[in-house]
């Protein structure tokens, strides 16, 4: 088990450096933006992943390794090369590159490795979160239009290793949601989603900004009052919204959406807040 953590740290540096070798090479701009963004991932994810290792090393559990670990390893290894060389080739190439080791390497190692660390290793978590965080910033950041849509697809659908708990208030974002690396709670009203807030940590919260009795303003206020800094992890619909709830809101810089919305404008600020 040790030897796949420190396989799967050992390209994760690779991957870290080349990300930022990359980015000094193309200049600025969008393309450079993400791959700074992209080796600084790969460097929290190998920071995690070290300090699993240690957990792993101190454990007297054990748990088997997958029997073609070597193979597993060889085929990432390679997938990495390609990336390697895509670097000489065009902008698209390139992100394809990204796109095909991001993949490889999460349903080849991270999952396997997720799968044997979580029923035997308390220090596993920390990994399990960087690792589901880093898939979602690669979505994210390369999501845009002219990406290999069919390759994005099958790596955004790859099953998760951490599932986050996501808060629903009200019935704007109902239903509209759809990701697999979160579990949703839905609560109609806003004193409901007080008394769940005080019960257990939810890692965003979604809320109407118009709900009877208690607005979503009003929740996020006594939310934060409880949990400072919680107010970071809300984001606020709104098919229309009034002056002062719109004075708050930007005033502490918070997010917002209008709705309708797409379903994929939602996922992509829950994901935002996920990552923080």
């Amino acid at each position: 088990m040790l030897k796949l953590i420190t396989s799967f740290a050992s390209l994760g540096s690779s991957a870290a450096a080349l990300y930022a070798e990359t980015a000094k090479r193309a200049g600025g701009g969008r393309p450079a933006a993400i791959l700074k963004a992209l080796a600084k991932s790969e460097r929290e994810l190998g920071q995690a992943s070290l300090k699993s290792a240690r957990e792993v090393k101190k454990s007297s559990a054990r748990r088997p390794v997958p029997p073609d670990l070597h193979e597993l390893v060889e085929a990432i290894e390679d997938s990495f090369a390609f990336l390697r060389a895509s670097t000489d080739m065009d902008h698209e190439a390139f992100l394809e590159g990204i796109l095909q080791y991001e993949y490889h390497r999460w349903t080849g190692l991270i999952m396997p490795l997720a799968a044997s660390l979580k029923s035997a290793f308390p220090g596993a978590p920390p990994l399990l979160i960087a690792a589901q965080r880093h898939k979602r910033r690669v979505e994210r950041l390369l999501s845009p239009e002219g990406r290999p849509k069919d390759l994005h697809f099958r790596f955004r659908s790859s099953d998760p290793v951490w599932v986050e708990r996501l808060l629903v208030v009200g019935s704007l974002a109902r239903n509209v949601v759809s990701r697999n690396d979160v579990s949703i709670d839905v609560v109609p009203h806003g004193r409901d989603a007080v008394e769940r807030l005080r019960a257990r940590y939810y890692a965003a919260v979604l809320t109407d900004v118009d709900l009877e009795h208690l607005d979503g303003i009003e929740v996020c206020k006594k939310a934060s009052r409880a949990y400072p800094g919680i107010e970071e992890r809300f984001l606020f619909l709104y098919g229309s919204i009034g002056k002062r709830q719109d004075e708050y809101l930007r005033r502490k810089g918070l997010k917002r959406v209008q709705m309708p919305s797409p379903a994929e404008v939602l996922s992509r600020e829950v994901a935002g807040i996920l990552d923080r």
